[in-house]
């Protein structure tokens, strides 16, 4: 302790007093904890092997989230054991937000500390006295500290909590942990964590009732799970709790309408984030088996992003393109015939590969056919109008081909208004 000087008395817990202490030879500043006997306990050697859990547990732990221990000593009178200097703690953060924080940085704040408890859990940890108190901002990130409470199933914990004996602080701790706090489980964490996360959401101290009615919508039912009376109807581990913060802070897609994901994807696309273009392809392709993605948003996607998606993966788009397709087989609505066209006009127009255009050519043909509808009829006169190279002619007369019946009726009905190639005209005139 000689090259530590101790600075300020910052509290008095029910273990012992924590001080901010100085490197005499480095100027480094730290955190002290040592170890007082406490009146109210009989057992003074249950005391000190708490304490040497509580540094042992917690500097065996290796993660970013876990506050890491400097050094300790067991041998001198009081023993102490030092850690880093945070900048606040978790309680002070909500001290300066007395109406709570902003909810999506509430759950980036409790999905952290959730995911160090996860991992402190891995390890045969369980913390049982997690409150904002113990959640410290260090180096740009909240890490968990204070694990006085802790019960370390690799360690002796099993022999230091008597039953009947509360462990934890009150406005926090689990139900069962007033009965037993030896025989508590993770979903005792669970519930601090559902506790500490309404504080954070509204600024008020979840004691000595929850006051859900001031959590934000959306995350009472997961806050009233994992505040369960009974430990089986909570979640079962932090990470289940987490993830569904996660769903629910949209951190994760499942709770999105596929089409409600594309439509940002394409917002972003369409602002010339490249990353959201080829992200877009790959979740429409990912989603083929969905009709009604297809019908509903593929078939209105606008030219440029077309383009663009040719651009980024051409034999991706194609794929595309040919799935659309087979969702344009058989009957449709007459409005949507008239968008299945208009989509496939547009792939005529970029698509680089002839068979693509073919494709596009021909389902216009067909459809327009096969609906008896004028507009289509149109657009497929106006596409094959602009026809000059002598390949894409003989494109459009193996299209024309494939289908002589449908020949027979553009022939009829638009070949005389439009002025078409006479190599065109007079492949119509012989379907006619």
């Amino acid at each position: 302790m000689a090259k530590w000087r101790r600075m300020d008395r910052l509290a008095v817990t029910g273990q012992g007093e924590i001080y901010r202490v100085k490197n005499v030879e480095t100027g480094q500043f730290a955190i002290m904890k040592r170890l007082l006997k406490a009146p109210q306990l009989d057992d003074s050697d249950a005391e000190m092997r708490r304490f040497r859990r509580e540094v042992r547990s917690q500097h065996a732990m290796d993660h970013p989230g876990i506050m890491p221990i400097i050094s300790w000593n067991f041998d001198v009178d009081p023993p102490f054991y030092l850690m880093p200097e945070a900048e606040m703690t978790l309680e002070d953060l909500i001290e300066q937000n007395p109406s709570g924080l902003d909810p999506d940085e509430a759950a980036e704040i409790i999905l952290t500390v959730i995911d160090a408890i996860d991992y402190a859990h891995a390890q045969g940890v369980y913390h049982r006295d997690l409150k904002p108190a113990n959640i410290l901002f260090l180096e740009d990130d909240w890490v968990v500290g204070d694990f006085g409470m802790c019960r370390d199933l690799t360690s002796d914990s099993t022999t230091i909590t008597k039953a009947n004996t509360v462990v934890g602080t009150v406005a926090y701790v689990a139900p069962e942990q007033y009965d037993d706090g030896h025989s508590i489980e993770a979903t005792a964490d669970v519930y601090a964590l559902g506790k500490i996360f309404i504080h954070l959401l509204t600024g008020r101290r979840p004691f000595p009732y929850t006051q859900l009615e001031h959590v934000p919508a959306e995350y009472r039912y997961v806050l009233t799970k994992a505040l369960a009376e009974r430990p089986e109807e909570r979640h079962a581990t932090v990470a289940e709790f987490g993830r569904q913060i996660e769903l629910i802070a949209g951190k994760s897609e499942a709770l999105g309408s596929v089409e409600e994901r594309a439509k940002d994807l394409l917002a972003r696309g369409m602002k010339s984030d490249t990353d959201a273009t080829d992200q877009l392809l790959a979740f429409l392709l990912g989603e083929a088996h969905d009709e009604s993605l297809y019908t509903s948003f593929v078939a209105k996607l606008p030219e440029p992003m077309l383009a663009a998606m040719q651009a980024a993966n051409q034999r991706a788009f194609e794929q595309l393109v040919r799935t659309f397709d087979e969702y344009s087989e058989g009957g449709h609505q007459v409005n949507y015939v008239d968008v299945i066209a208009d989509f496939f006009a547009m792939v005529f127009r970029l698509a680089e590969n002839p068979m693509i255009r073919k494709l596009a050519l021909y389902r216009i043909m067909t459809v327009g056919h096969a609906h008896n509808r004028f507009y289509v009829g149109n657009v497929f006169a106006r596409l094959i109008t602009a026809v000059k190279d002598p390949n894409e002619i003989l494109l459009v007369a193996d299209v024309l081909g494939e289908d002589r019946t449908a020949a027979r009726w553009y022939s009829e009905y638009f070949a005389s208004k439009h002025s078409l190639p006479k190599a065109i005209r007079d492949l119509l005139e012989d379907a006619a």
